[in-house]
Formats: C-alpha cells, structure tokens, sequence
C-alpha cells in the first residue's frame, strides 16, 4: 500500500466540522449537458454582445478596466451616445 498523509483516525474530520446547510429550493432545475453549454455560449457571444460589437465577440469582463480610468470615461461617453441614437430612432 503506500505511505498515506496522516493516520486514518482523523478521515472525514473537515467534513464533520462545517456546519449543515439545507438545501435551497430553486424555481426551475438548471440546464445539463448540450443545453447548459448553449447557456454559456448565448451568454458570451449572445444578442447584447451581439449588438454592440459585431457577431461573436466577447463581451467585457468585471475587470477589463483595470487600470485604465481613461478607457472608462471613454466607454461611458460611447454609452450614452449610443443610448441617444436609440431614443431617436424610437421616436421616429
């Protein structure tokens, strides 16, 4: 057999250590397999994505201005221009 890390006597001992949770009632089931992954990918590359950059582009992530404050009053500047063209366009 091989030499085991720590002795047998104390497995399951974090198990048994953390609190019980009960488990949480959900609205519908999420999604396995084919259906799940088509979630994702509607996710990342789905119509808001779509729209604002050209097909099948990802959309930007939590932290894609890090570091830079400059892209963000740029990217704040772009919204609203773009949130006038569609109040414009709605209104005609």
């Amino acid at each position: 057999m091989g030499k085991l890390h720590g002795t047998l006597a104390k497995a399951g001992k974090v198990r048994k250590q953390t609190p019980k949770v009960e488990k949480q009632v959900r609205r519908h089931k999420i999604p396995k397999g084919r259906a799940y992954k088509r979630i994702c990918f509607n996710r990342r590359f789905g119509s808001a994505a779509t729209s604002a950059q050209g097909p099948q582009q990802k959309r930007k992530g939590p932290n894609w201005h890090a570091g830079r404050k400059d892209l963000v009053e740029e990217e704040r500047k772009k919204q609203v221009e773009q949130r006038r063209q569609r109040k414009k366009q709605d209104a005609k």
